[in-house]
């Protein structure tokens, strides 16, 4: 009879129980030897002599005292679950096809299973992972998309999870198509791969690359000449910075041009001088121009901020300016000589002091005699001052 399925311990009720002083069979004895013997059998031996024939239940109670487990197939106490933490291979192979091992040793990969490793190398393609001999399989990052070069650099301790097909890298180097919702701080040393970095965004949208107080010099480099830096705003203001042979294809204006009124007093070191203001610098010359004579009829050849040259008579002329001096004090110098023949001495002097104003000179021409002549075959006048 021996076990009733539940647990209790029945022995053979034939001549049981036994009377003092009465002869017992050996039919009855034989049955309860051989019950003990059944049972004795089914109870498992403290020295393992014998194993379990079906699942033990424990009935909510804990198996006690038990040793750490090393084997593949050993049983694990409770602190080498919670210290032991990820399994960590010993990597060897190479830096693209990494071969490991870890303790126990490793039979099947399964599905969800995480392990992690020490790069040895830094990887210079896409990488393969084996461990204990069980099969190549890709290491992969953001579902099946291969490593690229650097995706894991030597020293780094990388996490891989093994999704049935492949293992998936969990903490790579770099990734592609990085989305960051919110404030992306970075410290230190930001290296931007050679396709650079892209803001996209609505035209309503800002993007912004900002820079914090560092001391010495900080440099934003584009790699190629052709390469452009663009603003989208005309109120783009670039401050405190230097421009090394910078090429400029639209208008400069702003606080970084010269005025009128800088350009006149000719001691700004900090502004730029367009072509249009630097004549109000008092060293320009701010008109001049160069009469050709023919007949004793003055042709205005060529010029500068000189309207008309008027025709007076003998040796007198005036010169009308295009744009006006600001006063009647401003200097003026001209000159004139017999260019076919060598000889004869011209000089020029201003008819009289109401015969200059901001907008017009009269001047005349005379010879050594100090007489009124017009000069034989040209002249030329320049005049200096504030407009």
């Amino acid at each position: 009879m021996s076990y009733n399925g539940s647990g209790t311990f029945n022995i053979n009720s034939a001549g049981q129980p036994v009377v003092s002083g009465t002869v017992i069979s050996s039919t009855a004895f034989n049955a309860l030897t051989s019950d003990l013997a059944t049972g004795l059998t089914t109870a498992l031996t403290k020295d393992g002599q014998s194993t379990p024939t079906a699942n033990i239940t424990l009935g909510g109670y804990k198996i006690t005292n038990l040793a750490a487990g090393t084997a593949a197939a050993d049983a694990v106490r409770f602190d080498q679950l919670t210290s032991a933490g990820v399994p960590l291979i010993t990597v060897a192979g190479t830096a693209n096809a990494i071969t490991g091992t870890i303790t126990p040793s490793l039979t099947v990969y399964t599905t969800g299973g995480v392990f992690s490793f020490v790069v040895g190398s830094t990887n210079t393609a896409a990488v393969t992972l084996n461990i204990d001999g069980v099969g190549v399989k890709s290491v992969t990052r953001t579902g099946s998309v291969a490593l690229v070069a650097g995706d894991m650099v030597t020293g780094q301790v990388v996490f891989v999870e093994y999704d049935g097909t492949r293992f998936q890298l969990l903490n790579g180097n770099s990734f592609t198509n990085l989305n960051v919702s919110g404030t992306l701080g970075v410290t230190g040393l930001t290296t931007l791969g050679v396709t650079g970095a892209s803001f996209p965004g609505s035209t309503s949208g800002t993007a912004k690359i900002v820079a914090p107080a560092i001391a010495g010099t900080t440099t934003f480099t584009l790699p190629a000449t052709t390469d452009t830096l663009v603003g989208k705003a005309t109120t783009d203001t670039l401050t405190n910075k230097t421009l090394t042979s910078p090429v400029l294809d639209t208008a400069v204006t702003g606080t970084a041009v010269a005025t009128q009124a800088q350009q006149e007093t000719g001691t700004a070191t900090d502004v730029l001088v367009t072509s249009g203001r630097q004549q109000f610098h008092p060293s320009a010359i701010k008109g001049w121009a160069v009469v050709t004579m023919s007949g004793g009829t003055p042709t205005l050849a060529t010029n500068y901020n000189v309207t008309s040259i008027g025709d007076n008579g003998t040796g007198d002329f005036t010169i009308t300016w295009a744009t006006d001096f600001s006063t009647a004090n401003y200097t003026l110098c001209g000159m004139s000589g017999d260019f076919a023949s060598g000889s004869g001495a011209y000089y020029m002097d201003i008819a009289s002091a109401t015969t200059i104003s901001a907008g017009a000179v009269r001047v005349n021409f005379k010879n050594n005699a100090g007489t009124n002549q017009d000069p034989p075959n040209r002249f030329s006048a320049m005049a200096a001052g504030d407009q």
